[in-house]
């Protein structure tokens, strides 16, 4: 089991992108994806289609993917955590910070 102390690879799922200001999943991740970059760890953000970043707003360390959903009301949350989630498998993450879980 590996430690903090060593280089890890976090995945962060579920807000609306890096860098966004949205809301306070959205300030949580602008915050916690540089701090552990800074730490020497990898970090995967995940986020939506409309917003994606341009590569000067990237913290080095930092890595965005996006990922498609349905863009309607009852479906958007659900289908780009599916998505996300369903892309994370197939990356070597050592774990994965899973949020907006409110429609679950």
């Amino acid at each position: 089991m590996k430690c903090l102390d060593t280089d890890l690879k976090f995945a962060i799922v579920g807000s609306w992108g890096f860098p966004s200001s949205y809301g306070g999943f959205e300030t949580l991740v602008r915050r916690l994806a540089p701090f552990l970059a800074n730490r020497g760890h990898e970090v995967l953000v995940y986020g939506r289609t409309d917003f994606a970043p341009t590569s000067d707003e990237i913290p080095i360390g930092v890595s965005v993917k996006t990922t498609f959903g349905i863009d309607l009301k009852s479906a958007s949350t659900l289908t780009y955590g599916y998505t996300a989630v369903r892309d994370i498998g197939h990356q070597r993450v050592d774990a994965a910070l899973v949020l907006n879980v409110g429609d679950c």
